[in-house]
């Protein structure tokens, strides 16, 4: 069992040698499945060039393993990872509709003026 620290990105506890890597590094974690709830984690020892999934619970036959790329808001995972999630608790901000980036980037030629709205 490893603690995890995740703070510091390093295991605690007869493994040190292992620390936490960033998920496009390793090729075969882009087809992981990510939870943001999910406490599994993947770690990397450069030296002896090894991966591993630590899980987070105990998983069945030909059940999915979930692991958690961080605790990122949907901007993050896009941008970084290719996807984001419908429901997620660590956006911030305010979330805007599809119609109003069209609007925004309508023409990328043409300036964009956007519309001012006063608060009552």
């Amino acid at each position: 069992m490893y603690q995890l620290s995740r703070e510091h990105g390093e295991a605690q506890g007869g493994n040190h040698w292992y620390h936490i890597i960033k998920m496009p590094s390793i090729p075969f974690a882009d087809f992981l499945n990510h939870d943001g709830l999910s406490e599994a984690v993947v770690l990397h020892d450069e030296d002896k060039q090894l991966s591993e999934v630590i899980a987070d619970r105990d998983y069945a036959p030909k059940e999915k393993v979930w692991i958690t790329y961080g605790k990122f808001p949907n901007s993050t995972l896009l941008l970084d990872f290719g996807f984001s999630l419908p429901y997620n608790s660590h956006n911030e901000g305010a979330a805007l509709s599809f119609k109003y980036y069209q609007y925004c980037f309508s023409s990328m030629n043409e300036s964009v003026v956007l519309p001012s709205y006063e608060l009552s």
